[in-house]
This record gives C-alpha cells, sequence and structure tokens, in this order.
C-alpha cells in the first residue's frame, strides 16, 4: 500500500501541482478526492490525497523509499511527514529502519528532537574543549 500512495502522490504532483498550477491543482485535487471517495472510501480524501503529494515530494527516491518500506509502516511516515529538514528526516528514517523503533518510539524521538542533540554535539564538544583547554 505504502508504494500505491507514494506512486499515487507522485503522479498527482507530476499531472497536477507542477509548473505553476499550484492553485488550479488543489482545486483538481479537492475533486478528484470527491469522486474518489465516493468510490473507494475515506482512505482517499483530500486531506490523505495532500499526505500521499507530500509524501512522494520528500522521499522522491523509489529505490530507498523501496529499502525504507521493508521496516517502516505508513503511520511512521505519515510521523515523518512534517519535518521541515530534509536531513531530519533521512536521519529519523534510517534510524527507525536500522533500530526497528515503533511509531511510538519515532515519536518519542522527534519530540526529544534526537537529531538536533545529535547533529549539535560534535559542534558542543568543540566548543567545550577550547574553553576547558
Amino acid at each position: 500500500m505504502i508504494i500505491a500512495y507514494w506512486r499515487t502522490g507522485k503522479r498527482l504532483l507530476a499531472e497536477n501541482l507542477i509548473d505553476g498550477r499550484g492553485k488550479y491543482g488543489q482545486k483538481i485535487l479537492a475533486t478528484l478526492a470527491q469522486q474518489l471517495e465516493r468510490e473507494f472510501g475515506r482512505g482517499f480524501s483530500y486531506s490523505a490525497l495532500t499526505r500521499m503529494v507530500r509524501f512522494a515530494e520528500q522521499f522522491p527516491d523509489e529505490r530507498i523509499l523501496v529499502s525504507l518500506i521493508q521496516e517502516l509502516t505508513w503511520t511512521h511516515f505519515l510521523a515523518l511527514l512534517p519535518l521541515k529538514d530534509a536531513l531530519a528526516r533521512e536521519f529519523y528514517a534510517e534510524m527507525c529502519r536500522v533500530e526497528r523503533w515503533s511509531v511510538r518510539a519515532l515519536r518519542q524521538k522527534i519530540g526529544g528532537m534526537l537529531f538536533e542533540r545529535t547533529a549539535l554535539s560534535p559542534i558542543a564538544r568543540k566548543t567545550w574543549r577550547r574553553r576547558s583547554g
């Protein structure tokens, strides 16, 4: 299903939301969502379609995605989508994959700013060495 969501988002992005067609594309997305919801149910609401588009934008490489979906669920990806920093998103996704974090653990790590603390630690160490040395 995750690949289906990604491909749906990729297609919507390519056909409706690029080349300055943002507002027009959003109207098309809203209309399409209504049609799909009638035919297939809630999984194709406007917000679900926008998540699929954002998912395709934030994870553009299908090869990397295929390796991630072996360990991560759609709910993991939904927890990663709000992260603005691509490097942070990649960090958490990879840590999830390697450490096999649950969605709850992932949310705790994001909330605890693990990436920021990890990314800043070498800088903090250098600063501390200069002050104490």
